[in-house]
């Protein structure tokens, strides 16, 4: 009786001890996965973790390890995704001055701008696609891609090139960090996505800043160029970008970035072609200085370009 008391005792001892050890290892797990995992990774891993049981420490570890190399891995895409964006909107931000200078030298229209933009970026994107892996568009898809080339390319650059050559560069620049309140707004309304306290706070802070811009930017003493029809038409711009993101979503996720530049601006010239090509052949082109010259290279090659292809 006593030799079983005892070996009782133990086996419970026993399995103290591992329910301690199990425990160290779950709070040494929580704790390794909050150092090396953004919170996106930790919701998915700690999902997996409390319906997976690893008995024992090897697996503990080898588990660690996978985890913190798929996290890591995520966390390196993210970083390379938020350095692209960032320098694109470097890009698009002195794009605004440097689209107001090249228009107020007065040979350049906005009409003659945003020509350049599209036939352009159209041939540069059919060039750079030659270097990626080909991709067959489906013949259905193609309705789509008109439409797609209407909103982010056509309407999208004649508003804010036109919208440039009437307000002034710092108001441009701003207008245009208005497009993701525009797409969470019509996420909300036609695909019903959650918008939380906080981006309901951050699209009326937003959306107040804008507004306040169109109605009282022109008044400002550094700021005479400024104008509400300017103002708004760079806001219809972002408007019709965000419409492109949000009901061209299908054609977004199924096709390669390259294809779907040279689409958009192909389809976005073809728009414009009966509209704005004969500007083209009015302007003085000899009479342009260098600085023009090069102002509108910049526009097309980092403002157009480089910017959508990152």
């Amino acid at each position: 009786l006593l030799r079983a008391q005892s070996c009782t005792q133990a086996r419970i001892e026993e399995d103290h001890q591992q329910s301690l050890v199990s425990a160290k290892f779950l709070i040494c797990e929580r704790i390794f996965l909050y150092v090396f995992c953004r919170f996106e990774c930790l919701t998915k891993v700690f999902e997996l973790s409390y319906r997976c049981k690893m008995p024992h420490n090897a697996n503990i570890i080898h588990y660690f390890c996978r985890s913190k190399a798929d996290c890591m891995s995520t966390l390196k895409q993210q970083r390379t995704g938020h350095l692209a964006l960032f320098g694109s909107n470097i890009m698009w931000g002195v794009m605004a001055p440097i689209s107001k200078f090249v228009l107020a030298g007065g040979i350049i229209t906005s009409a003659v701008l945003t020509d350049i933009r599209i036939f352009g970026g159209a041939v540069l994107f059919w060039i750079a696609s030659l270097f990626f892996k080909a991709e067959k568009v489906d013949r259905k898809d193609y309705i789509k891609l008109f439409g797609a080339g209407l909103f982010s390319t056509a309407l999208n650059q004649l508003c804010f090139v036109r919208g440039v050559s009437l307000t002034s560069p710092v108001d441009a620049s701003i207008c245009t960090s208005t497009m993701p309140i525009w797409t969470m707004i019509l996420a909300a309304i036609f695909l019903k996505e959650p918008i939380t306290g906080k981006k309901a706070g951050g699209v009326l802070l937003g959306l107040s800043g804008a507004l306040l811009l169109i109605f009282f930017g022109g008044n400002r003493a550094s700021g005479a160029d400024s104008s509400i029809s300017g103002n708004l038409l760079c806001l219809l711009s972002q408007l019709s970008y965000a419409i492109y993101l949000v009901f061209f979503q299908g054609v977004i996720k199924k096709y390669s970035p390259s294809t779907l530049m040279k689409w958009n601006y192909t389809f976005g010239a073809l728009i414009l072609l009966p509209i704005t090509f004969s500007s083209l052949f009015t302007v003085e082109w000899g009479n342009l200085p260098s600085q023009q010259w090069a102002g509108l290279a910049y526009v097309l090659f980092f403002g157009t370009f480089f910017s959508y292809l990152l």
